[in-house]
This record gives C-alpha cells, sequence and structure tokens, in this order.
C-alpha cells in the first residue's frame, strides 16, 4: 500500500511544476491579450495622433511600431496626464535573406505631460524623447555647499 502512494507522489511532483507553469503562463497571455484589445485613455490617443505626424517621424528618424503606444504607463487623471510610451521600432532581422522575419527594437521613450482645457480637449504641454543616452560630458554639478 505505501508503495503505490510513493509512486502517485512522485507523478505529481514531476507535472505538479508543469501544470503550474502553463497555468501561469496562460493566465498571463489572457492578461496581456485583455489588456491589449482596450481602448487606450484619451490623452493616449493624441499621443498616437502625434506620432502618426511625418514631422515627428523625421524628428525621430524613424518610424515608431504603431502598437507602441498601447505599451503606455503613468497617470491619468481628470484634468492632467503624465504618460511615458517605449518606443519600438520594427525591422527586419536579415535585409535581404529573410525581409518578412521582423523584430522590435526599443528606440526610445517618450514622456509626455498632458492637461485638458475647456473647450480644446486635451492639449500637449510637454513631449519629451528620452534615448536612453547621455547628451554629453560636461561640467560636474556643484554641491551647494561648495557655491561661494
Amino acid at each position: 500500500m505505501m508503495a503505490t502512494a510513493g509512486v502517485g507522489r512522485s507523478r505529481l511532483g514531476r507535472v505538479g511544476p508543469l501544470l503550474v507553469g502553463g497555468g501561469v503562463f496562460a493566465s498571463g497571455v489572457l492578461l496581456s491579450a485583455r489588456e491589449l484589445s482596450r481602448d487606450p485613455p484619451e490623452p493616449c490617443k493624441v499621443i498616437q495622433a502625434h506620432l502618426s505626424d511625418p514631422l515627428v517621424h523625421a524628428e525621430l528618424g524613424f518610424v515608431a511600431a504603431s502598437w507602441s503606444s498601447r505599451l503606455w504607463h503613468g497617470q491619468v487623471d481628470h484634468n492632467f496626464a503624465r504618460i511615458t510610451v517605449p518606443l519600438y521600432e520594427v525591422r527586419p532581422l536579415f535585409q535581404t535573406s529573410l525581409p518578412w522575419l521582423k523584430l522590435p527594437r526599443w528606440r526610445s521613450d517618450i514622456h509626455a505631460a498632458l492637461e485638458r482645457r475647456p473647450g480644446m480637449g486635451w492639449v500637449v504641454i510637454s513631449l519629451l524623447e528620452d534615448s536612453g543616452q547621455a547628451v554629453g560630458e560636461g561640467p560636474k554639478p556643484k554641491r551647494t555647499d561648495d557655491i561661494p
């Protein structure tokens, strides 16, 4: 009787992590699909409109993937929003041999501040690009007790 109980536990011990991992993975896929299919808030739609402008494409130096704006994060209030949008560029992995095989590549983050104005809707106050690179070497900032 004891031998069969041990066999049952060892089978569950081998399959258990696979079942748990599969359940967690399936839950993540379902939550991601639900989140990506939801309509973004109105300030995000304003940012999407800015990012689709050809002048912005020229200024950025690349065309951001249309789904990049769905990955926004930040704070949206009734009259004010602070949003960060990671921008991805979709490029072919092999330019000549497999042009249909494309991979997303992170290029930069857009930090935006928007406010709702009566009669105008959401208006962009500030739109900054953060490419993650230092702009340049400059003098080190001084501490306040070092300034005469």
